[in-house]
């Protein structure tokens, strides 16, 4: 009984382990069954989604891939290839073309005060986030990525009084100085860099009318790299096409981990301390807001007249993001002047013949003042031409469609699309400039046209967001500009450097 007993007992067992294998198996078999299938509902919810980008601008024109992906975008803005990808994709498939399933880049000149309109319908895109800096746990912006075009409206009509084309020439004087210094370099040195010559003439300058405190940039050859924005910039242009990917990546808790934070501008850090020691200069009375002439002192004013707009942190970004936009801005432009003129000896001859008349029947001063660069208009035009074939900005200057939608060039373009111009496809536009719209030909500037030129330039931005520092811009380029080429003779040498000779 007992031997039999355990006989039926391991025979059970025995059953037991054969039924569980048999059920291990059918399981296994199941899990494969289905897992194709599994596989095919993920896959068709993925194709769907992407057919559901497509579909949304599948009347604008452009490269197949750009339907359901901002891939082949980020890819060209990566590789600093966004201008020329962009010049042959508008050749291929006309002025309004998609180069993203939610993107769409404009190249006619037309469509700019559309787009760029006074009363900001088109509000600055998302891409802007990517300008944006992490500080203390929070996202952090400044006048220029600010969406919201009411605070944006509020705060500029705060500081209107520090920008306005009258007030310019409170810094005058300050031009004047610096206009020295830069006569006084260029005779002792003769060959230049002007890149960094005039990057050291402008913190000079910026250092003055912002802060009213004085440095010796120029004076003392110091280097000024670190105080460009240009690595900000560039950060921006490849992250513009995936700002959400930057907002993970830079401005949220993973940046902490990854230790990819921005650091703050050297200007950002200037701001705060001139900040900090012009405040406790105030409340002990030495000086009151509204007795100095500088920036820093028209901002504080606003920020005590509008309480309600300006924090401290804003009114460090506002100071900071104002000079910071400049100083790299005026140097390139007055560079690329330089450049253009001694490539074209006509151009070169015109503008100085000019401004020598303008000297020899004492139109112009030793130094000279704005109301007098601002008659010459030879100098007007030569800006304006180096502006439009070489504007700072290399990069997509994107808004977003208001909900009702647009119409732009027959397109009809639906609410919340990313539209957007390049200035340098705006600044060459064949159809609007002319067949020699990629030559310098100063001359244009005194056509019919110019009305129009000047209404569709995107070179200080356009619209209501128009930048706000243009007339300081102008005004250090005119009364510079003029004195280089009246009181030297000046050759390129490489294509780098600039030899200047007196004459």
């Amino acid at each position: 009984m007992t031997s039999n007993s355990l006989i039926i007992h391991i025979l059970v067992s025995l059953s037991d382990d054969c039924n569980r294998k048999q059920h291990c198996t059918l399981a296994t078999m199941e899990q494969h069954y289905f897992l194709p299938i599994y596989c095919g509902i993920a896959g068709t919810v993925f194709l769907l989604h992407l057919a559901r980008r497509a579909w949304r601008l599948r009347k604008i024109p452009g490269p197949f891939v750009a339907g359901f992906t901002d891939i082949l975008r980020v890819y060209h803005q990566s590789r600093g290839n966004l201008l020329p990808w962009l010049t042959s994709i508008h050749k291929k498939y006309g002025t309004v073309v998609r180069i993203g399933p939610n993107c769409i880049s404009v190249s006619d000149a037309t469509a700019v005060p559309m787009i760029y309109t006074m009363h900001g319908e088109f509000k600055k895109a998302n891409s802007y986030h990517s300008l944006r800096t992490w500080s203390k746990g929070v996202s952090k912006g400044s006048v220029i990525d600010m969406q919201d075009e009411k605070l944006n409206s509020d705060m500029k009509r705060a500081l209107r009084g520090a920008f306005a084309a009258k007030n310019v020439l409170d810094f005058d004087d300050e031009v004047d100085k610096q206009i020295l210094a830069l006569k006084q370099r260029l005779r002792e040195d003769g060959t230049v860099g002007l890149m960094e010559l005039f990057s050291q003439y402008q913190i000079d300058f910026f250092m003055k009318i912002a802060f009213g405190q004085t440095s010796h940039f120029l004076e003392q050859r110091t280097p000024t790299s670190q105080w460009s924005f240009m690595k900000r910039l560039k950060h921006w242009h490849i992250f513009q096409g995936m700002p959400t990917v930057e907002g993970w990546l830079y401005q949220s808790w993973l940046s902490t981990l990854w230790r990819r934070q921005i650091k703050a501008s050297e200007w950002l850090k200037y701001a705060l301390n001139a900040i900090q020691a012009r405040t406790a200069c105030n409340e002990q009375g030495e000086k009151t807001a509204g007795e100095r002439k500088d920036l820093l002192d028209k901002y504080i004013q606003a920020r005590t007249t509008n309480p309600h707009l300006f924090d401290d942190e804003s009114l460090i970004r506002m100071v900071s993001s104002t000079v910071s936009a400049g100083f790299d801005s005026t140097p390139f432009t007055m560079n690329n002047i330089i450049f253009l003129l001694c490539k074209d000896p006509t151009a070169y001859a015109e503008l100085k013949k000019e401004v020598l008349q303008a000297h020899t029947e004492e139109r112009l001063s030793e130094v000279p003042k704005w109301t007098e660069v601002n008659k010459l208009s030879y100098l007007d035009a030569v800006m304006k031409e180096a502006m439009r074939l070489y504007p700072f900005l290399n990069i997509l200057l994107e808004r977003e469609v208001p909900s009702g939608g647009t119409v732009i060039n027959g397109f009809r373009i639906p609410g919340g699309t990313t539209i957007g111009c390049h200035s340098t496809l705006i600044g060459r536009d064949q159809d609007f400039y002319g067949t020699d719209a990629n030559e310098f030909r100063p001359e244009r500037w005194f056509s019919e046209g110019r009305v129009a030129m000047e209404r569709n330039s995107l070179v200080f931005g356009s619209g209501k967001r128009m930048c706000i520092g243009l007339h300081i811009a102008e005004l250090e380029i005119k009364k510079t500009i003029p004195v280089i080429l009246r009181d030297f003779d000046v050759s390129t040498s490489l294509a780098i450097n600039r030899v200047f000779t007196d004459q």
